[in-house]
């Protein structure tokens, strides 16, 4: 793969509070935490950077609220910050 030199990885929304079913619903990707740690894992190897973005939620009911547990970024993703 050919990636420009100055070329960043930029993570976004891969918080805990994506995992409540109740508020979401089923998710209908379940590989995509195993890729995104994969490409974390790549890209920090080789020395690139990366950016973390989350949603901080406005709405009352929430769970990506900040301040509740799942505005926080998921285990994998906090390891590798």
């Amino acid at each position: 793969m050919d990636i420009a030199r100055n070329a960043a990885l930029v993570v976004v929304d891969v918080q805990r509070g994506f995992e409540e079913v109740g508020f979401w619903g089923t998710r209908n990707h379940p590989a995509a935490d195993d890729n995104i740690a994969a490409l974390l894992d790549a890209w920090q190897s080789a020395g690139r950077p990366v950016v973390f973005v989350r949603h901080d939620s406005v709405s009352p009911g929430s769970p990506l609220r900040p301040g509740s547990e799942g505005n926080g970024f998921k285990e994998y993703v906090e390891r590798r910050r």
